[in-house]
């Protein structure tokens, strides 16, 4: 396809920067048919296809390098100044000229949310990169002479035939043993994890990390008051630019850091003029209900709003009956229980017009900090920053304020230390018993009362490898992390195998809905922001998330702020559970397929399942929800 035929195929900017259809890229030999061509000579084909040809990701063509391009650019001015493209140049020219000017380097120089491809002929060189928090994802499958990308797991799995449910990953959830973070639920189809590049030149494929926080181990690395009270600036800096040109929504809960982002948001669309955001609120059940929080917030900023309840999701059906029909037809198994509500809510902001739905999600990971930071600062002696973050946590801790201050100063501070301290000596002095302690970890794991787990010998062996791999990769950690503990931690996060699918469902919600779902806090730039806020300017007032809360209790008096604490859902869940997890395991007439790719012995785990729904033992009914998401998952792909 001609290049400019193909930038007339993508739209408007409003258009591209939507999410996109799902679309797969193959670099192969000039053999193959499928899909646009973007490029071809005797050696390679670049070949696009998409499966919804209204909605194209934006694709730059030059002499002979191609970029490809979903999502948004945050610095397009400044990456537009140093690379002085044609007026009317967009984001997928912007990425070209950006890679064909730098190479490598390119992908530490773009800020966005997206996902990107580029490919130099002339040097058989291609770059894919993920953003930095992931909010975009990309799967690849590389093998023989050929590569494949997409924003769909599935759909590289199927591009060559029918899809393959790969049994070790789906096991291996099962057990809530070790995945590693390139690894999807089928076979072959890998994912590139969020702040990573993929090359593949002569040399083969290579991936690697181009984005890591700074490290804040040290006191002069935080940041000073002064700096502290820019916050509402950065945030509103973080909500104008996830805009796309059309009306923005907000997912309005009654919570800290959905509020803040609505006001940040309603406060930058007065300052350019724009009409307001929607506000979107979901109507929990009487114990969760926040309505009169969220009438008040949207009433004081001027929002229009719309109300979905719980109710109106739940229906005749039930809750948990949805959300299983909505697992079996998503790209992965159903992480959120409530999805079903926020799809249909979204959808309603989407026929009002908004084009994309800001979320307070991050909140909780960058308004706080871990437990785990006790163990740097009395590291490094910062007895100030350790008050006031023992002191907060243990004032919104549900356990008693002894109890909590003596769990946060041993399990977060001193225990680490001494831990890393003990590894290293036993490392040093008795590998034997090092080597007992990683045996003792993987029987823990893999061994209890789930005796209908596994029964194929051949994939219990499997697990036990990944579970012991994880293990020794735990044990093998530097018994002093020189950038902290929080620093290692935090950046485990960023690739951790159960993490990344929350994003991924994000992302489909948009892809669904055609409404662009972004997680303000989960902005680069903010999250750097705000990773380097001392304990005592985070904790202001002497409660968690005090950055925040003092600002918000100011702006709505008598909505309650100033001594909210996070509503927690895990019992309601439950009450779902215990209510509807029974017709709906006699629905689906027990794991069938589970059983039939050897991950469950089946008259054992409907055994289990209908003691477990019998209300004697709550605290196995979250291995009942993960049983009924995946049993309904996989059944239409086997």
């Amino acid at each position: 396809m001609p290049a400019g035929a193909l930038r007339a195929s993508v739209g408007d900017r409003a258009a591209a920067v939507a999410v996109a259809g799902r679309w797969l890229l193959t670099l192969s030999t000039p053999d193959r048919e499928e899909g646009q061509e973007l490029y071809r000579d005797g050696l390679s084909s670049l070949r696009l296809t998409v499966q919804e040809p209204g909605r194209w990701p934006r694709a730059s063509i030059g002499q002979g390098t191609v970029a490809l391009f979903e999502g948004l650019l945050f610095n397009r001015v400044e990456l537009a100044s140093a690379l002085s493209p044609a007026p009317e140049a967009d984001d997928a020219e912007l990425v070209r000229r950006a890679f064909e000017r730098w190479g490598r380097g390119a992908a530490e120089r773009l800020k966005g949310s997206y996902v990107l491809a580029y490919f130099d002929a002339r040097r058989r060189l291609l770059f894919a990169v993920r953003d930095r928090a992931g909010a975009y994802p990309l799967f690849f499958r590389h093998r023989g002479g050929s590569l494949q990308l997409s924003n769909s797991p599935s759909l590289v799995a199927s591009s060559d035939g029918r899809a393959q449910v790969d049994r070790h990953v789906i096991a291996s959830l099962l057990a809530r043993s070790a995945l590693d973070i390139r690894e999807t639920c089928y076979r072959g189809v890998e994912r590139l994890p969020a702040g990573n590049l993929l090359t593949l030149d002569g040399s083969g494929l290579r991936i690697e990390r181009y984005w890591r926080l700074p490290t804040t181990r040290h006191a002069s690395r935080w940041m000073c008051q002064e700096e502290a009270d820019t916050f509402p600036q950065q945030l509103e800096r973080a909500v104008g630019r996830a805009w796309d040109g059309g009306r923005c929504g907000i997912f309005l809960s009654g919570g800290i850091d959905s509020v803040s982002v609505a006001v940040a948001a309603a406060g930058h669309c007065q300052r350019i003029g724009f009409e307001k955001p929607l506000a979107l609120s979901f109507i929990f059940p009487q114990r969760l209900r926040e309505e009169a929080v969220q009438r008040g917030v949207a009433k004081e900023l001027g929002l229009p709003q719309l109300h979905l309840e719980y109710a109106e999701v739940a229906g005749n059906e039930g809750l948990l009956s949805k959300s299983l029909a909505l697992s079996a037809s998503l790209e992965a198994p159903l992480q959120n229980i409530w999805l079903p509500a926020y799809l249909r809510l979204a959808k309603a902001g989407a026929d009002a017009g908004c084009t994309t739905i800001l979320t307070g999600r991050g909140g909780d990971e960058w308004l706080t900090m871990f437990p785990i930071v006790a163990a740097d600062l009395i590291r490094s002696l910062e007895v100030r920053e350790l008050f006031a973050h023992t002191a907060a946590l243990s004032r919104a801790s549900r356990l008693g304020r002894l109890r909590a201050v003596r769990s946060i100063l041993w399990k977060g501070g001193a225990r680490p230390l001494l831990s890393a301290c003990y590894a290293d000596l036993l490392d040093r002095l008795t590998p034997a018993l090092r080597r007992r302690r990683a045996d003792l970890a993987v029987r823990r794991r893999l061994t209890g009362r789930n005796a209908w787990l596994l029964p194929d010998p051949a994939l219990r062996r499997e697990v036990e490898r990944r579970t012991r791999w994880s293990v020794d990769e735990t044990l093998r950690e530097a018994p002093l992390p020189e950038a902290g503990f929080r620093h290692r931690l935090v950046m485990e996060m960023f690739e951790n195998p159960l993490f990344a699918p929350s994003f991924e469902e994000t992302y489909e919600q948009g892809r669904l809905t055609g409404a662009r779902h972004h997680d303000v806090y989960w902005d680069p730039d903010l999250i750097e922001f705000l990773y380097r806020v001392p304990p005592r300017i985070l904790y202001a007032g002497g409660q968690t998330k005090g950055l925040v809360r003092s600002r918000l209790a100011r702006r709505f008096p008598g909505l309650g702020f100033e001594r909210q604490k996070k509503l927690v859902a895990r019992g309601f869940v439950n009450e779902v559970l215990l209510a509807e997890a029974g017709a709906a395991w006699g629905a689906l007439g027990g794991a069938k397929a589970l059983a039939s790719i050897g991950a469950v012995e089946p008259r054992g785990v409907d055994r289990f399942v209908r003691e477990a729904v019998s209300g004697k033992d709550t605290r196995r009914l979250s291995e009942v929800w993960l049983l009924l998401r995946l049993e309904s998952w996989v059944r239409p792909r086997v």
